[in-house]
């Protein structure tokens, strides 16, 4: 099957995608404020977020700070936050952001040099760039790359995160970086919510057994609680400063 990229795959599932988010909007609450923990961002300073689905992010910055939210995807520029861009070229200011964020996403884009060359034209001398994603070899990836793959009309064939090659081609670019890898959980109510969740998100169109999404996320890990349902997840982070 040929490779498909993001623009591609969210032209195609994005609508699925959104619902996921919609329905259940709280779920990544802590995967958003692992991101958002990494970065000091002050009042008033300019953030750019981008691939932003949905312009989820929005909600947890804060009122305060001057949000811009670019994506690729059509189906997700449909929304009243975001407008399109593409991967080679975001249509802003050159130096005019003090951050941008790119989260859960970069392991979808086709020319990644070319995508970080244009934040980096975007964020100001000394300004950061916070680049969050399934690292390679993860139980995430696995999931990622195995399960949705099998499930999905689209497959799914993400090129994540290896710190070391990732590192390198920021320096390269112009940036000094630091890494971390952040656990965390993704919070339902119940089983049934986070299997719902799941399969809109990862658009599970091929409609897997029950049986098979339950054996799938135990290998990712679960905790029950008396507070609800909660599927074990990371990402590593990159934060780069431009130089």
């Amino acid at each position: 099957m040929k490779n498909k990229f993001y623009a591609e795959i969210f032209n195609h599932s994005g609508a699925w995608y959104h619902r996921a988010n919609q329905l259940f909007p709280h779920a990544r609450d802590e995967e958003f404020k692992a991101a958002l923990s990494l970065l000091s961002l002050e009042d008033h300073s300019r953030v750019l977020d981008v691939p932003a689905g949905g312009g989820y992010l929005y909600d947890y910055i804060g009122s305060l700070v001057s949000y811009s939210a670019f994506d690729f995807s059509t189906e997700f520029a449909k929304s009243r936050r975001v407008k399109l861009c593409s991967e080679t070229h975001i249509p802003v200011d050159d130096s005019y952001f003090d951050t941008a964020v790119s989260l859960a996403s970069l392991h979808h884009v086709k020319d990644k040099a070319h995508f970080i060359s244009e934040l980096r034209r975007s964020l100001k001398t000394g300004g950061q760039l916070l680049i969050g994603d399934v690292v390679a070899g993860s139980k995430e990836s696995i999931f990622l790359n195995g399960f949705v793959n099998d499930w999905n009309t689209l497959g799914h064939n993400g090129d994540f995160l290896c710190i070391d090659r990732d590192v390198q081609l920021l320096k390269k670019i112009g940036f000094t970086t630091q890494t971390v890898i952040k656990e965390y959980h993704w919070n339902f109510d119940s089983e049934p919510a986070c299997h719902e969740y799941l399969r809109l998100l990862f658009a599970l169109d091929k409609t897997p057994a029950e049986t098979l999404l339950d054996d799938a996320i135990s290998e990712l890990g679960i905790t029950k609680t008396n507070a609800g349902f909660h599927l074990h997840w990371s990402l590593g982070f990159i934060l780069a400063t431009v130089t």
